[in-house]
């Protein structure tokens, strides 16, 4: 088996199986290469390309995705497309719009680049595909049916005009955060995948040097694929806004100097009840922590009023959805192919076979987790996670953005509404750690503070 020692995220499991999918029933040996420019192979492959995009180019974005993606799987099982084969990500594209996308994100490059590399300046360049975001909609398999409340109906053009901006400002925060990874010197290169196309196939090169000249290719491919540029991808759907029930977040805020905090947020029209327990660490020789002494420096606090409702709804929103934004490379990357490196694969050398190591997700002492539950009238409590105050993962750290936007425009005020009952039996799990029982402690001993403040009159 053909190994390569990098650091690198590991190929996911689901990759390799499409991969092993799509190549079913292919020869399982000889070497691929690109097809010879002008020969008759190559002019037929190219005009299959080219009807390709202009039928999809002409498809509504309602039209079934079948025929499109089976024609997509067909043109890329022509001979000169084979090199294909290279990248595990065979396109998985869900609907059309998904498809249009794939293709605008530098999908069409790709598979032109299977033809006939690009040339930028002196160097060919490979094109490292980008990847399909998934598409959300009513009675879809891909996520928990308690979110259909919150997806239009295909077809309803009255439906998710008001969450258009927010789409938009998610992809920008994304993007923005992936960038600033990228410029974070602290974090080791694992953390901080993101680099220059030169300076990342020049690492990939060093990689590579140690395997035989028959591979050398493949092995600097397999790490450029796995070091290539990821961030969470924005579903494709149209949202309902969130406007009725309750939000409530729950969960220790801070670390030496921390609040344990339970705040509840009315969805319709932004009023706000909170409930502050805070305090600071009190630390022993050894650095444990003396509980009774951190406990009587305890200060409760609390208070009612509104926060702005769009605000509100718009981190609602991103709270609910933010475990969908499944994580991708947005556009492709061109990166140059070194000097003297033959593009070609032995297709008996699958890429799962080259070994990877490292990867994983970072966590900091300075963050902790809150809970969050968001109940809607005759629905079920759906809750879920986010990290405070900020997080490595992109969408996770908008989410708490968003929040902390909203919670940043609280104005002190009577309040006349009155949290609902929630019952742990009843919630939707949308991400795993939470702890249903505290969220529905913490939940009634908040509710018997606030049931002592005078309401409106």
């Amino acid at each position: 088996m053909l190994l390569l020692a990098v650091t690198a995220q590991p190929a996911r499991a689901q990759d390799v199986y499409a991969h092993q999918a799509f190549w079913k029933g292919v020869p399982e040996t000889g070497v691929i290469r690109a097809c010879t420019p002008g020969s008759t192979a190559h002019w037929k492959a190219r005009d299959a390309l080219r009807r390709f995009e202009r039928h999809v180019e002409s498809l509504d974005a309602a039209a079934a995705i079948d025929g499109p993606r089976r024609q997509l799987h067909d043109l890329l099982h022509l001979p000169c497309f084979g090199l294909a084969f290279e990248s595990l990500r065979v396109p998985v594209v869900d609907s059309v719009p998904s498809l249009k996308l794939w293709l605008e994100r530098g999908g069409d490059m790709w598979l032109e680049s299977l033809l006939e590399l690009p040339r930028f300046g002196d160097a060919a360049h490979v094109i490292v595909p980008p990847d399909a975001p998934r598409t959300l909609r009513p009675g879809g398999t891909n996520h928990d049916a308690a979110l259909d409340a919150y997806l239009c109906a295909p077809g309803d053009a009255s439906c998710g005009h008001a969450t258009r901006g927010w789409v938009r400002r998610a992809d920008v925060a994304l993007e923005r955060h992936r960038l600033a990874a990228a410029r974070d010197i602290s974090r080791d290169d694992v953390s901080r995948p993101a680099r220059s196309a030169e300076a990342l196939s020049a690492d990939c090169v060093r990689a590579a040097t140690t395997e035989p000249d028959a591979v050398r290719y493949e092995a600097w491919r397999a790490c450029v694929e796995n070091y290539r540029d990821l961030r969470p991808l924005v579903p494709v759907a149209a949202f309902r806004a969130p406007v009725t029930g309750w939000l409530v977040v729950t969960g220790r805020r801070g670390h030496y100097d921390f609040c344990d905090t339970v705040r509840a947020f009315n969805l319709e029209d932004g009023t706000t009840l909170i409930d502050d327990s805070c305090s600071s660490l009190v630390l022993q020789r050894g650095g444990d922590v003396n509980r009774d002494a951190t406990n009587q420096r305890r200060v409760a606090t609390t208070r009612m009023g509104r926060v702005p409702v769009d605000a509100l709804r718009e981190a609602a929103w991103m709270l609910l959805f933010r475990h969908q934004f499944v994580e991708g490379q947005h556009d492709a990357d061109a990166v140059p192919l070194p000097e003297g490196f033959e593009r070609r694969w032995n297709r008996a050398h699958p890429p799962w076979n080259f070994t990877l190591s490292g990867g994983g997700r970072s966590f900091s002492t300075a963050q902790s987790m809150l809970m969050w539950t968001v109940t809607a009238p005759g629905a079920p409590p759906i809750a879920g996670n986010v990290t405070w105050p900020s997080s490595f993962d992109g969408a996770d750290n908008h989410a708490v953005e968003l929040l902390q936007v909203a919670e940043a425009g609280f104005v002190e005020s009577c309040v006349t509404d009155r949290v609902p009952a929630f019952r742990k039996t009843d919630a939707v799990l949308v991400e795993s750690y939470v702890v249903l029982e505290e969220v529905e402690t913490d939940l009634e001993d908040a509710k018997a503070r606030w049931s002592s403040v005078p309401t409106c009159r």
